[in-house]
């Protein structure tokens, strides 16, 4: 049952990263795109 919890933990954390990427990614895509 822990180890359960720690890996739902680690995924999460995986996926915080990922998600914060995507939107840097898209952040940069926007700005390049329209001009302000």
């Amino acid at each position: 049952r822990e180890r359960k919890f720690i890996k739902a933990l680690c995924l999460g954390g995986l996926y915080n990263k990922w998600l914060k990427a995507s939107w840097w990614q898209a952040k940069e895509v926007l700005e390049k795109t329209k001009p302000l």
